[in-house]
């Protein structure tokens, strides 16, 4: 087993980290290393998905959720329909620091398939997903003052399905 991690420095908030990660029906815009995952990120859940490793073909997984701490961490684990041929645990662990945040980036492959070749181009696909979510946030980053909108949406803690469809909203640009 070969790890791939990295610690991006994020000039977002946990909540538009957290809607980011989660809202699996835009990973494609984003994500080159999962461009496709259907499922709900909550503890237990089952999820599909499409690993994507740059120049080869798109291999189709079904997982489970093992961590889903809103604003800390996502973290699931996928094996391939055969025992033994590949096992996938991919996490994602956001870390607020002041005005800004920290997010830890980990990836881990064993099995018959995790040949030096698929890691390889796993890092490859890995490293274009952390590219495009410093990307997405220095979006952000020139766009107007994002307390002026987000002020609203954390005072209603209490309505937190409200402020997670607001910041997607926001995430998405709408």
């Amino acid at each position: 087993m070969i790890p791939i991690t990295a610690t991006l420095h994020v000039e977002a908030s946990a909540d538009w980290i957290w809607a980011l990660i989660t809202h699996f029906a835009k990973y494609a815009d984003w994500n080159r290393l999962v461009p496709r995952i259907e499922g709900e990120p909550q503890l237990n859940r089952r999820l599909r998905l499409t690993l994507a490793a740059a120049g080869r073909r798109p291999i189709a997984l079904k997982a489970r959720v093992l961590v889903a701490a809103r604003n800390r961490e996502l973290r699931w684990q996928a094996r391939s329909r055969w025992p033994g041929l590949l096992k996938v645990e991919h996490g994602l662990r956001i870390e607020q620091r002041a005005g800004n945040c920290r997010l830890h980036h980990g990836l881990s492959c064993i099995g018959w398939l995790a040949s030096e070749r698929l890691i390889a181009a796993l890092r490859d696909s890995f490293e274009a997903t952390n590219a495009s979510v410093l990307a997405q946030t220095e979006a952000i980053a020139g766009a107007p003052p994002a307390t002026e909108v987000a002020v609203p949406i954390v005072v209603a803690a209490a309505n937190a399905p409200a402020r997670i469809a607001a910041i997607r909203d926001l995430v998405a640009g709408r």
